[in-house]
């Protein structure tokens, strides 16, 4: 098994260089939202108005397969009473393609589970309004006749389908659709008019159908100059202010591209390197998490194509760099933090003589929180912090704003 996709709800962007795509209509928008968050400081807003309208994000596509995958989210809906059944999550052909697979909401708050062409089943569990619940959806698909997926709410069993309830119509999953989704199949109607918010979405491809466990996604931005830090030409006269070395013109949020590094014409094997932000530093105190795992990027181009490198926890992979600006990702493919010995995350050039660009590079965290441990957000640098006791236990909540408790 292997994570394959993580994206922390825009925290680390503020956009959707991440994704393959949106598909807003009517006066519908999706958004990068600072108002709610399940993780970090921000979130997807998808808002469908009017009714029949949609407000839905693609991941890239080939990003799932039949051979496998699991799907998993945290979601959060405005009412739980839409009138029609309103599809939210999807695994589809392409980018804003033919659903095969998907989970919507029913008009009276539990869920609604089906592929394409088969029986559509409901979940028994009724979701309340403005409640933050992951959503999970594991699946294979050997043929339209033998297929099998079973969808969690909070990483309990809502329900399961297969080829018992029918054949599918369509096979060749590729892509994960998010947000208010428009969709006559699978016993999916024209949408009502709603919001809801994605965080924290996790894909990995496993092939047993069993859901990722309580797993949440955070960014961690680039901190310090790494062992080597080879670029020599700045991009721009700005940056964020935060952190030291060329970082500050990396880690830039939103993504930007009028800030960066760049090496011009080196003719040789070029080498940018940085640290990233520690565990308890950053949108999330991770501190005694259990790391899933964690996905280094680059936002990176070359006036010359040429095949370069993206640097993940000092593991060299390559990447097709061009003129235009790209979003490269490579899963570490280790439940250990990144060690912070010089090669986090970085781009190494290839010997072309020609100018490559950088312009923004992070990490992104996947990690299950500690039982009973601290839960730290960052909001534009203000703190909020929140303890919580289990099982029957006094429940402690403190928050810090301004300096004030």
């Amino acid at each position: 098994m292997a994570v394959i996709f993580l994206e922390p709800g825009t925290d680390a962007t503020q956009d959707f260089t991440f994704y393959g795509g949106t598909n807003p209509t009517g006066s519908s928008t999706i958004t990068s939202d600072n108002t709610q968050s399940q993780d970090g400081p921000r979130s997807i807003k998808s808002l469908a108005t009017p009714a029949g309208s949609q407000a839905n994000i693609f991941t890239p596509n080939n990003v799932i397969s039949d051979a496998g995958a699991l799907m998993s989210g945290w979601f959060r809906f405005s009412t739980v009473a839409p009138a029609t059944i309103t599809l939210f999550m999807s695994a589809s052909q392409a980018t804003n393609g033919s659903l095969i697979l998907g989970v919507g909401l029913n008009s009276n708050g539990t869920l609604h589970f089906s592929g394409r062409g088969t029986t559509q089943k409901d979940g028994s569990t009724v979701l309340s309004a403005n409640t933050w619940y992951r959503i999970s959806i594991g699946y294979i698909i050997t043929s339209v006749s033998n297929w099998s997926a079973t969808l969690y709410i909070n990483g309990a069993s809502e329900a399961t389908t297969s080829n018992a309830d029918g054949n599918l119509l369509l096979a060749s999953t590729s892509c994960v659709g998010l947000g208010v989704n428009l969709s006559s199949q699978g016993g999916f109607a024209s949408p009502a008019a709603m919001t809801i918010w994605v965080d924290s979405i996790y894909i990995d491809n496993r092939t047993d159908k069993t859901d990722c466990g309580n797993v949440h996604v955070t960014a961690k931005r680039s901190f310090s100059n790494g062992t080597t830090n080879g670029y020599t030409t700045q991009i721009g006269s700005g940056g964020s202010g935060y952190g030291t070395g060329h970082a500050p013109q990396v880690n830039e949020r939103p993504l930007s591209t009028t800030n960066g590094w760049s090496m011009i014409g080196a003719g040789s094997a070029i080498t940018e390197e940085y640290n990233i932000e520690g565990v308890s530093v950053g949108d999330v105190d991770i501190t005694g998490a259990t790391i899933v795992d964690y996905m280094g990027w680059l936002y990176s181009k070359s006036a010359l194509s040429e095949t370069g490198k993206i640097i993940v926890n000092n593991v060299s992979t390559n990447i097709s760099l061009t003129s235009t600006n790209t979003m490269f990702t490579k899963a570490a493919g280790s439940s250990t933090y990144p060690a912070g010995t010089g090669k986090d995350i970085g781009e190494i050039t290839s010997t072309t003589v020609t100018t490559v660009s950088l312009y923004e590079a992070g990490v992104i965290v996947a990690y299950i929180p500690a039982v009973g441990g601290s839960s730290i957000k960052t909001i534009n640098g203000l703190a909020k912090a929140s303890v919580k006791t289990i099982e029957g236990l006094a429940i402690a909540s403190a928050k810090t704003w301004n300096g004030l408790a």
